[in-house]
This record gives C-alpha cells, structure tokens and sequence, in this order.
C-alpha cells in the first residue's frame, strides 16, 4: 500500500488521530480493515525515517560549508557569545595619527585609556641596546624620556611603555637614542639631543669629581657628608644660554635627586654602610657617562 493510499484509507481529525468513521466497522472487515491501517502506518513511520537519514548529511554539510566560510568578524563574535572576553588593555580605543621618523622603533600601540588619557607602547626593533628617545605628543610637546639615569637600556626587541595625559592625541616619534652613545631620527632633532647629551655629560662629570672628593673623605659616613654632597651638587653652574638646551640643568636635577633618594633609603635604614652606597651611586654615574 502505497502512502497516497494511506492518506486516502482514513480521515484525520484535527489532533492527527483517525476519525471514528474509519472504526465503524465490524466483523471480518473491521480486522482486515485494522490490519491494513496498522500496515499503513508502521510504512509510513518507516519512509520518514529514512527521508530524515537522507537529509542529515544535507543539512551538516551545508552548516560546514556556512560555517567555512564565516567571517572573521562573526568567528570573534560567536567566541564572544560563547563567553570568552577579549582581554584589552583599554577601551573605548581608537588608532591616532602616528608618525616614526626612527628606524629603530615602532609604535606597537597609541591607543586612548578608559580614563581619557593615551597609552603608548614602543618595540626597539633595532640591533642595538636602547636608552631613550624623543618624541612630540599634542599640540607640539617635544618629551625626552631617557632611561640611562636608572641604568637601564631597552634590549633589542623589548618594549617600553608610557601614559600621557588625554591632551596628547597625535604622536611623532623624533629620536632613538642607543647606550653607544649614537643617535637617529629627524636630522635636526638628533643634532639638539647630541648637544643635550654632551651638555648633560659635563655636568655629570663635574658631579662625579665632587663626589669621589666626599667618598675619599674622612666623615664619609656621618649625617654631615650627605648635607656637603647636595649642597655642592645644588651649585653646579648651569646658566642657560640661547644655545643651551637643558643638559646642564637636568644634569645638576638628576645628581641632587641621586642625594634625596639615598637619604630615603637611609631614613627606612639607617646611616649603614653609606660609603658602599655612595660608591655605588660613583659606579652609576660612571656607567651613565658611558653611555651618552
């Protein structure tokens, strides 16, 4: 009995199931009439079976098929949905302009903070030890970040990372400055931190004489010789001149700094071994002059 058959063998009513007229019958035929009907069914339980068998590899290989060629958009939102957050070290980001006149570096991020602000991070992709560079942020703000005063450098492929105020949005990184003492970038930029560094040599070089003479003093170690140590550093001469560019005077700021943050220490420590440290701070400056 074919299922066209089976539909025109019986009525269904409106819950699916065979009307009363199709059981009306008694006797013989009744049976006959049951047998077929249950024949019907368990053929057309069977062809739906396997009409179902036959569309599953449809259905699947069409969803493969969709899925393959999903975009990468979508790809990411569906990770989402299925509750894996993006970590991002800020939001709201957007790329601003950056200009790199340097060879050495790249900007891997210039990106605007959650709290307004801008975040930067720099590669040295150079094959030389980095210890500082220039760059101009907003509206002009030339910033030279120098590392060699905490003698550190940035290792080829390492990164440094800053935060600006929300005021610097554009970005043009001027110079790279390498713990050989050489420099590159804009050519006019590189020719004023030539001078800022030979300025700031010189003056480190006057700090250290002042302080081997305190080292190889007889009250090394007393409160006193910290006092001597800051106040001659405080007068190191540095007279601003129209080609001055600032060396002199952050050379004479570092060295007085130097003083502030060992009489910190020795204010958690005591007056302990000062002559170890004042040697150690000599050993710094030394590595310091080196490298400008």
């Amino acid at each position: 009995m074919s299922d066209s058959q089976v539909g025109k063998s019986q009525s269904v009513d409106s819950k699916g199931s065979p009307s009363m007229r199709t059981l009306r019958h008694t006797g013989h035929g009744l049976m006959s009439e049951l047998a077929q009907l249950i024949r019907g069914r368990r053929f057309a339980i069977f062809a739906i079976g396997l009409i179902i068998l036959a569309a599953i590899p449809v259905f699947f290989g069409r969803a493969l098929r969709q899925q393959a060629g999903t975009p990468l958009a979508d790809v990411q939102s569906m990770l989402f949905r299925a509750g894996r957050t993006p970590r991002l070290r800020s939001v709201n980001t957007r790329q601003t302009a950056v200009v790199n006149k340097t060879q050495s570096l790249r900007v891997e991020a210039w990106e605007q903070t959650s709290d307004g602000g801008f975040h930067l991070l720099i590669r040295n992709v150079g094959s030389k030890d980095l210890n500082g560079y220039v760059v101009v942020v907003g509206n002009g703000t030339q910033i030279t970040i120098d590392f060699s005063s905490g003698d550190r450098v940035i290792s080829p492929g390492a990164t440094d990372e800053r935060d600006f105020p929300e005021s610097y949005a554009p970005l043009t990184v001027l110079a790279a400055m390498f713990a050989d003492g050489t420099i590159e970038g804009d050519s006019s930029t590189v020719e004023e931190t030539r001078r800022w560094r030979s300025e700031l040599k010189l003056q480190l070089s006057r700090g250290l004489t002042i302080l081997n003479q305190v080292i190889d003093s007889s009250d090394v170690d007393s409160a006193t010789a910290l006092d001597n140590l800051e106040s001659r550093f405080s007068s190191l001469p540095d007279t601003r001149t129209q080609s001055s560019v600032g060396g002199l005077h952050d050379g004479k700021d570092s060295l007085v700094n130097e003083v502030h943050l060992l009489r910190e220490r020795q204010g958690r420590n005591g007056n302990v071994h000062q002559r170890e440290k004042l040697t150690a701070l000599r050993n710094r400056i030394k590595r310091r002059i080196a490298s400008l």
